[in-house]
Order: C-alpha cells, then sequence, then structure tokens
C-alpha cells in the first residue's frame, strides 16, 4: 500500500477521514430524526425471539439500536464504533442503566476483540447512498464470517436494489433562467458528476421499478459486492429520459420467515418480517 506522511497509509486516511465523519453529533441527529429508519429497526428487534439472545451492534454510533436490542431482552449486547460518539454511547448506557448488558468497544469490526466466541444475532445500519456508497457492508460481512454462530441472524438480513427512467433533472435549472438559456452551464456542472442524492418527484417516472441487484446478507461475499448487471426498463410513458433513479429495500426476517414482508416500519399481521424502504437517488446523465 503506498504510504503518506508521517507513515499513515492512504487507506488509513481514509479510515480516518471516514469514521472521524461520525464524531460529529449532527450526523446521528440526522440518522435518529428519521423515523422510518428508526422505528423500523426498532420494530424489527423488539420481538420475542431476541430474549436470552447474545448481539453484536456493528457501528453502533449513540447506541440506539443495542438499547432496542437490550430492552427486548437480549443476554448481552456487544456495541462497537471506531469514532469518538463510542464515548457518548457509554455515558448514554450508563444513564439508562444498562452497563450490565450493553459492552461498549472503540475499534473497528475487523479489528475488535470480543469477550465472546460467537454473537447470535449481528445488528448493523451500513446502508449508504445507492446502498453500497458508505462501503461499510465489507466490514459487517467480516464480522459475520468471525462472530456469527451457526443459525444465527443478520439484521438486515437481505437486501435489493432497484432502477427506474425518469424525466427529472437537477441540471434541467439551466435550461431556462429567468427565460435565458444557461443550458451550457448545466452542461458544465453535470459533466464532473457521477451520481446526486436528490428526492426525485414521482411524476417524473417514465418507467415502473426494476430490482438489478439482490444481496443475501447471510451468505454473500465481498467479491459479491462489485458486480455489473444487466437491466430492463420498459418506457410507459412519454418524456425525455433526463436521468436514472435509483433505491432500495433491506429487509429484515425474523428466524424461519418465509420471507413475506411488510413495508417501512409497519408490521404485518401475517408476516414476521420488516423492510426499510429508501427514498430515491437520481443519476443524472
Amino acid at each position: 500500500r503506498r504510504r503518506g506522511r508521517r507513515g499513515h497509509t492512504t487507506a488509513e486516511k481514509v479510515d480516518e477521514g471516514y469514521f472521524g465523519s461520525y464524531d460529529g453529533l449532527g450526523i446521528h441527529h440526522t440518522m435518529l430524526s428519521d423515523r422510518v429508519r428508526t422505528d423500523t429497526y426498532r420494530d424489527a428487534i423488539q420481538q420475542p425471539w431476541m430474549r436470552g439472545c447474545t448481539a453484536l451492534d456493528i457501528g453502533c454510533g449513540t447506541s440506539i439500536l443495542s438499547l432496542f436490542a437490550a430492552s427486548a431482552g437480549a443476554k448481552h449486547v456487544y456495541a462497537v464504533d471506531a469514532s469518538e460518539i463510542i464515548g457518548h454511547a457509554k455515558e448514554v448506557v450508563r444513564r439508562n442503566g444498562l452497563e450490565d448488558r450493553i459492552t461498549l468497544l472503540r475499534g473497528k469490526a475487523e479489528e475488535v476483540a470480543l469477550p465472546v466466541a460467537r454473537v447470535e444475532v449481528i445488528i448493523s445500519e451500513w446502508m449508504g447512498y445507492c446502498l453500497l456508497y458508505e462501503a461499510m457492508l465489507p466490514s459487517v460481512l467480516a464480522a459475520r464470517d468471525k462472530w456469527l454462530a451457526p443459525g444465527g441472524l443478520m439484521m438486515p438480513n437481505r437486501a435489493t436494489m432497484q432502477l427506474s427512467a425518469s424525466s427529472y433533472s437537477e441540471v434541467a435549472f439551466w435550461d431556462s433562467v429567468y427565460g435565458f438559456d444557461m443550458s451550457n452551464i448545466g452542461a458544465a456542472s453535470g459533466a464532473d458528476k457521477e451520481a446526486d442524492v436528490l428526492i426525485v418527484p414521482s411524476d417524473s417516472a417514465l418507467s415502473a421499478e426494476v430490482t438489478f441487484k439482490e444481496i443475501d446478507i447471510m451468505t454473500a461475499k465481498d467479491d459479491d459486492l462489485d458486480f455489473t448487471s444487466p437491466f430492463r426498463l420498459d418506457i410507459s410513458t412519454v418524456g425525455q429520459l433526463r436521468s436514472f433513479v435509483t433505491g432500495f429495500e433491506t429487509a429484515f426476517d425474523e428466524p424461519g420467515a418465509a420471507g413475506a414482508y411488510a413495508v417501512a416500519e409497519r408490521a404485518s399481521a401475517t408476516s414476521p418480517s420488516f423492510v426499510l424502504k429508501t427514498g430515491c437517488h437520481d443519476l443524472d446523465r
């Protein structure tokens, strides 16, 4: 690996930047304020089967998922995070009287040492933009291979990625600015972009969503995350194709579940599973 100044490798500098981005409190406020995300995890974790389990929470942040697991009766939760937020998380655990049920460890998931040989459940909110952008899933898979007991459960345990065609484009702003054609600026501003993270109006859709990638988190390997995938979009609405829009779903199937699931945080009376569905992301062309 190429070395930078003061003996740090390039990879180490990337890690420092990534974990450092979670040191501040603002990003944790944003994540906890996402009710769809947080309620879905809470409802999936706080199930009767969690009682008596030993769990591992990877990238625990404020420890909210560990708190859910402990309050659901988990025997013990080991919460791991490599950022400075772990100090605040320890105080949160103390304030809620769960020091004997939650152990917080600072370090990388691939390197941390647990005081147990195996855990029955691994919980992590690893999803990034377009599901895989933050590249945290490889760390979760490495922890799975190292710590998850046979018959154990990953939460979430599967994910799908969707694609659709859209007429929406941020660059289109420049087509007419107070009635003047500035499309040359729009072309220049979009030249160096690979993706934008946007809320895309539903009425801009030119096709239905199609699933172009399925990931079984119980069995996936690191190499499976570097892929090409054929797809077909059938255009159903007249309009100008300006972007491809991606979204993703992650599912939480209980042990022995048949695989059907309900949308977002809403539990189905006939299915013991949950799914977390994102908003969409604009990939301007």
